[in-house]
């Protein structure tokens, strides 16, 4: 129907018809055949008017005399529309003028009209060519549009598609790295199933993460080793943020990544329980159509639900205050596993047949106690240490242990189990990896020295406990010593030898 419609209109649209012809009575008879058709031409009698008027406007049609071809220096056939083919021609000729037209067989033309035959007919069947010329133009010219408006349509269906299909990639991205997340839920904490998503995401280039500090007063970044972790110096922040990282700090850390990472950076904020975010992960992309259509948004949220996985499993610990005993409980048992249970021993464990079932494995935190006692003007968080350290070895383990500290040095875990060896290499493994600098007010200082706590298994007798205890006493005590005698020794002196009487 649209097609039709222009047709119609095209039609309707008036010709104009140009004449080039020297003589006016032949011009006028042409004139009285075309205005019967309906069409008023417009008369030249030198081709110079015509070539000027007609490079402002094109007329529809030009009937031009053979021998008004050139005037002067113009030939018709440099006209710039008669070279490229733009302006519609016919040749007028009489019997004597016939030899020009051997010059117009190089100009593309709708035929000649010759002035010894009828001028009706051959009009009317220049104007059927004409016409008919102009509609096969006009159906192109539909076509052609109606082809770009398919192509168009096509284009956003295409488009459409190879967005879908962008966006089924990136959602299929996200399931793959929600599915590493759930796989790293018996890590040891939240910063390491993180260092081993992180770092397995192929997109993600580079990654930071800050948290606030115990005190509230300054971001830190924790201690991972994968290349693509990138440390951020502590950042004070210069006022207590009491509840999560505020706003103004969530700005502050934001341009210091920037300024150390570069590129596309897309901030995820981790909440717990208060509104505002526990801690940032920074992750530098690798360009920014991931960057854009990866859904972000849903992942921050996840990490947050996965964060608060990780914290209950740390208070879990404190709500079993039974599993904490003092020294005297412990030898109470050790003794009961040796010579058995009297009636007059408190109910603290139930006796059971194999002494070997249970284990008992001393923590030595001596490099950590030391370094806290040397740093006398930085505050170390003694009891949220104390309580997250065993709360993660208990809960992440799932081990059946009575906790006994003997002072502060030494902290002792009697283990039920029959499998002494694997809980053995499972506590000397997240003892590696525990985060100690988190619980020093300054991490800056902290963070290249050994705090690692020493991880032995000891024989179930009190007196062979009592005698480790004694022998790293007596070990400390030589250390000391040794410097001293070093001090106090005599060093040799070599003199000359006594002369000899001659």
């Amino acid at each position: 129907m649209q097609r039709a419609k222009n047709r119609t209109e095209t039609e309707t649209v008036p010709l104009s018809i140009a004449l080039v012809m020297e003589d006016l009575s032949e011009a006028k008879e042409l004139s009285d055949i075309l205005r019967k058709t309906g069409v008023l031409p417009h008369v030249y009698q030198d081709l110079k008017t015509f070539w000027y008027e007609s490079l402002e406007k094109i007329p529809s049609l030009s009937i031009i005399d053979v021998k008004m071809m050139t005037d002067g220096e113009l030939l018709l056939k440099n006209h710039p529309y008669v070279k490229n083919d733009q302006l519609p021609l016919a040749f007028f000729h009489k019997k004597e003028t016939e030899p020009l037209l051997y010059s117009t067989y190089e100009i593309f033309n709708f035929g000649t009209i010759n002035s010894s035959q009828s001028l009706k007919g051959q009009i009317k069947s220049l104007l059927r060519r004409f016409n008919t010329m102009k509609e096969a133009e006009v159906e192109k010219l539909n076509l052609s549009i109606e082809n770009k408006k398919l192509s168009n349509q096509v284009g956003r269906i295409v488009a459409s598609h190879e967005k879908g299909r962008e966006q089924d990639f990136y959602d299929q991205l996200l399931k793959s790295i929600v599915g590493r997340f759930e796989i790293q839920k018996k890590a040891e904490d939240f910063y390491s199933a993180c260092e081993v998503v992180l770092s397995s995401v192929k997109e993600i280039k580079q990654f930071s993460i800050l948290e606030l500090s115990h005190n509230g007063q300054k971001l830190v970044s924790p201690k991972l080793f994968h290349s693509k972790f990138c440390h951020v110096p502590s950042l004070w922040l210069g006022q207590t943020s009491n509840k999560g990282i505020e706003f103004f700090a969530q700005n502050m850390a934001s341009q210091v990544v920037l300024d150390m990472m570069g590129g596309d950076i897309m901030s995820l904020n981790v909440r717990d329980r208060e509104e505002n975010p526990r801690l940032i992960i920074f992750a530098k992309v690798e360009d920014e159509d991931f960057l854009g259509n990866f859904d972000w948004e849903f992942l921050e949220r996840y990490l947050s639900g996965y964060l608060c996985h990780f914290l209950w499993r740390s208070d879990v610990f404190q709500e079993k205050d039974e599993m904490v005993w003092n020294p005297w409980q412990l030898f109470s048992k050790l003794d009961q596993v040796r010579f058995g249970k009297i009636n007059s021993d408190p109910d603290v464990m139930e006796v059971d047949k194999w002494e070997d079932e249970y284990t008992l494995i001393d923590i030595d935190f001596s490099n950590l106690i030391d370094l806290a006692r040397e740093k006398k003007l930085v505050r170390f968080y003694w009891n949220q240490f104390f309580q997250e350290f065993f709360s993660r070895i208990v809960n992440q383990k799932k081990i059946d242990a009575k906790i006994c500290p003997i002072g502060v040095q030494h902290i002792s875990l009697l283990v039920r189990t029959d499998e002494p060896l694997k809980i053995l290499n499972d506590i000397k493994a997240f003892t590696l990896r525990y985060p100690y600098w988190r619980y020093f007010e300054d991490v800056d200082i902290v963070l290249s020295r050994n705090m690692k706590p020493e991880v032995k298994m000891i024989p179930l007798s009190k007196d062979a406990y009592m005698d480790y205890l004694d022998s790293l006493e007596i070990e400390e005590d030589l250390d000391m010593a040794a410097p001293l005698q070093l001090e106090n020794k005599e060093p040799k002196v070599w003199r000359s030898a006594p002369l000899l009487d001659a």
